[in-house]
């Protein structure tokens, strides 16, 4: 079962911002906050795989982790403010 854990988790995050874009009638392309999420949402999914399948305790895993998790903090900041920061 715990196996399952992340993929049951990404596949309801997905659902989720399809369900909301349908809901709200948005067009993502319209809306830098709404798109950054949704590029940044399979970049955090697949960070979250390559960690999963890194050896335990690596340096690889570890790495891999503080970028997800990183990630996943964006995408809270941005979905809290709706504010894009763009350096430059």
């Amino acid at each position: 079962m715990l196996k399952r854990a992340p993929h049951i988790n990404d596949t309801l995050l997905l659902g989720a911002a399809i369900g909301m874009l349908a809901i709200i009638g948005s067009n993502p392309l319209q809306s830098n906050w709404l798109c950054a999420k949704l590029i940044l949402l399979p970049v955090y999914i697949g960070l979250g795989v390559l960690c999963l399948r890194a050896l335990p305790g690596s340096g690889r895993q570890i790495a891999l982790f503080l970028l997800s998790a990183l990630v996943y903090l964006a995408i809270v900041v941005t979905a809290v403010s709706k504010n894009v920061y763009l350096p430059g």
